[in-house]
């Protein structure tokens, strides 16, 4: 069990609200003793700067051990909060579930549409668009969460020739400072009702390292 004064910070996807990842919260409570947090933002309108204010305004005044958990477009908010505001505000670890952090290639074919840029937003675009893959440096240990079960509507606008999600490729989670990252068998979204994922998690947030059994590393990632 995590120590009583240990929380988990969720940052949640695109069109979302953090309401969708209350069965996971609830695990991650029930079962491993951390406070759960859910930090909400406007994601189609509201700017990266004023999302990094906000969040680092949630992490700053506690004493508690934080570890931040973002799902899909979450997780490309918590990899930018790591690069460019945690050094002054400490995380112990952070965990990345479905995140296109080498950039959407679903938001890529949206964007080339003027619809498409009003439904996603352009603020959520100036992250999906773009590529922090190759970051070698970060100031904490970040495991990756990838789901290879093909559910969900990213399949409806692009074509994908590897494993992917539903909604974001397996090549697209790819992060080259990633600690460790995992592959399970689950969809975009349901990956937040697995409890595959919420052991994964769990056992990242204690140890650094995802199960043994299942996970891969960064340094296999990249032979």
């Amino acid at each position: 069990m995590a120590g009583a004064r240990e929380r988990i910070i969720f940052v949640h996807g695109l069109w979302l609200t953090g309401i969708e990842s209350l069965w996971l919260r609830r695990r991650l409570t029930q079962h491993y003793g951390y406070e759960l947090e859910v930090f909400s933002y406007g994601t189609r309108v509201e700017s990266l700067d004023s999302v990094l204010d906000r969040l680092q305004a949630l992490i700053a005044p506690s004493d508690q051990v934080t570890y931040l958990l973002g799902h899909s477009l979450g997780g490309r908010i918590t990899l930018k909060y790591l690069l460019q505001r945690a050094a002054t505000h400490a995380v112990r670890r952070a965990v990345l579930m479905g995140s296109p952090v080498g950039g959407s290639r679903a938001a890529r074919v949206l964007a080339a549409h003027r619809w498409g840029r009003e439904i996603i937003g352009e603020a959520a675009l100036q992250q999906l668009l773009v590529s922090d893959a190759e970051v070698t440096t970060l100031p904490c240990e970040v495991g990756v969460i990838a789901g290879t079960l093909p559910l969900g509507v990213g399949g409806l606008f692009a074509s994908f020739d590897e494993p992917h999600d539903g909604t974001v490729a397996l090549s697209e989670t790819t992060l080259a400072a990633a600690t460790d990252q995992i592959t399970l068998p689950v969809s975009h979204l349901g990956m937040l009702v697995s409890e595959s994922v919420v052991e994964a998690i769990a056992t990242f947030c204690r140890s650094g390292h995802f199960p043994l059994q299942s996970s891969r590393s960064s340094s296999e990632r990249r032979r």
